[in-house]
């Protein structure tokens, strides 16, 4: 009889670890609204940190989704679990996953990485850095928000990957 498999998905809010902070920090408040934003990444990642490991030691895949610029990628326990479980990281940009401008409708580059266990989801990724549009949009104003969901593109390459994953058993 066979197993079926899991994907533990996470895409844990990175405000805390943009580097927009660094910039926003230095007004009126920010400082603490950034300690509020690590507070609960700290909270989540321990409790995300607790379920990867099990799923993990159960035969389940893992994968997390963050910015490629974000500073949660850095942080040392962040390091150990990817290591710990063996999650390889792909990297690529929203502009090749037709991550738009509602301003304008130019692409927006935004870099983004997966860690993950799963080699099929990796494929679905690879090779998608920009290949050099004339004119991006910079993620920023009105669009920010907007770049934390994901394209029709994206989701359609995640899905196609972890239905390849599940059909390897």
């Amino acid at each position: 009889m066979s197993r079926r498999k899991a994907l533990l998905w996470s895409s844990m809010p990175c405000t805390g670890g943009s580097p927009w902070q660094t910039v926003n920090a230095k007004k009126p408040g920010g400082y603490a609204r950034l300690r509020q934003h690590v507070r609960l990444f700290n909270r989540l990642w321990r409790n995300f940190e607790t379920l990867a490991r099990y799923a993990h030691s159960k035969g389940n895949h893992i994968a997390l989704e963050w910015p490629r610029n974000c500073k949660y990628w850095k942080l040392p326990k962040v390091k150990a679990l990817c290591k710990s479980i063996g999650l390889e990281q792909v990297h690529f940009d929203g502009c090749m996953l037709g991550l738009t401008s509602v301003v304008d409708g130019k692409p927006i580059k935004k870099p983004w990485t997966i860690a993950t266990s799963s080699k099929e989801i990796i494929k679905q990724f690879e090779g998608l850095l920009c290949q050099g549009h004339k004119d991006h949009r910079p993620c920023e104003g009105v669009d920010t928000k907007l770049t934390e969901d994901y394209t029709p593109e994206f989701t359609n390459r995640l899905h196609i990957g972890w239905c390849k994953e599940c059909d390897k058993n």
